[in-house]
């Protein structure tokens, strides 16, 4: 995994963790938040699989 591969990842993980907290700050409507956050990160690690599958690189 490339460096900058790697600081994608970790800035997703950041985003999704921040989302999975938000509902304690939000309050009762915050679950919307993960349920937003999450499938733009599980499109997003689908996506770059399939890219690296495609150069080799996995």
């Amino acid at each position: 995994m490339t460096p900058p591969t790697a600081l994608a990842y970790w800035i997703i993980g950041g985003v999704f963790l921040a989302s999975l907290i938000a509902p304690l700050i939000i309050g009762k409507d915050g679950w919307i938040v993960p349920l937003v956050v999450l499938p733009f990160a599980v499109i997003y690690a689908v996506f770059d699989r399939r890219m690296r599958s495609r150069q080799g690189g996995v």
